[in-house]
């Protein structure tokens, strides 16, 4: 596929009426307005039982609401972002599955952090968790505070995500004309300390080259990146990380760095898979 072809391909977005779906789709309309990309919006609707009603009167209603909720939702992205062009689409089923299921025609997807169901203090719900863990594109759930003029910090580590998570995070910095600020932890040892500094300092070179205009500030300590990034990302745009994979405890759907970054992060995380 051409570069081009896929910088053109919409930026995917779940929406289900509920504030945080809301943020996750303005944020969503930005991006694309950014990329000159379309905003495909995309909202699941089930029968909220196992036993559905014999007669098709309440699921034909209860389809018209998902509809007319859908339509209210393209009309306020469009008044609220003017200019974006916005794709919708219905579909049958649960949330994370409606957004893999169109997928492959996205460039990135969009969510936000919690929707309707789930308990008050939870910080991140099923259904972002279910798409950042089992999609292939770049997942941005929109946690947290929107800080538009903070840097862009990227978590740098070994994991099979983190060539694409330096290549996005430099991507999204120059988007922005933005800062980008590198995170990485050395575990108190100098020698691993000088390894790692060294060993970035190669990897990024061709993207410095690329974005000579991007202002790059490492910062490499002693802390976890699971508590470093979060505290990095205080009052930043977005943070980026590379998902390790599932090389933890077998009932974590998400590499443990990543899992404890959308569970603390206060801004929007994108997570971001190897090929």
């Amino acid at each position: 596929m051409r570069a081009a072809d896929y910088a053109h391909r919409p930026i995917l977005v779940g929406y289900d009426g509920s504030p945080s779906a809301g943020a996750a789709m303005l944020w969503a309309a930005r991006e694309a307005t950014a990329r000159y990309a379309p905003l495909l919006v995309v909202h699941a609707w089930r029968w909220p039982a196992e036993i559905r009603p014999v007669g098709g009167t309440a699921m034909e209603a209860m389809r018209h609401h998902a509809e007319l909720l859908l339509a209210k939702g393209v009309a306020d992205i469009k008044a609220a972002v003017p200019g974006v062009t916005v794709r919708s689409r219905l579909e049958p089923g649960s949330p994370a599955a409606a957004l893999l299921t169109h997928e492959a025609e996205a460039q990135m997807i969009v969510v936000g952090a919690r929707g309707r169901g789930g308990f008050d203090r939870l910080r991140i719900g099923s259904t972002a968790v279910q798409t950042a863990a089992y999609a292939r594109r770049v997942v941005v759930v929109t946690a947290g505070r929107r800080h538009d003029d903070g840097p862009v910090v990227l978590g740098v580590d070994a994991t099979p995500g983190g060539d694409a998570a330096l290549a996005l995070a430099f991507e999204e910095a120059a988007l922005r004309g933005l800062p980008l600020h590198a995170v990485q932890s050395s575990a108190g040892d100098p020698d691993r300390r000088r390894e790692l500094e060294a060993r970035f300092q190669h990897d990024v070179a061709p993207w410095c080259a690329k974005y000579p205009y991007v202002e790059l500030v490492t910062h490499t300590g002693d802390t976890p990146l699971a508590e470093a990034l979060p505290a990095a990302g205080v009052n930043a745009s977005l943070i980026v990380v590379g998902e390790e994979g599932r090389h933890g405890p077998a009932d974590l759907p998400l590499g443990m760095v990543t899992q404890a970054v959308l569970h603390a992060a206060p801004c929007p995380v994108a997570v971001v898979h190897g090929a």
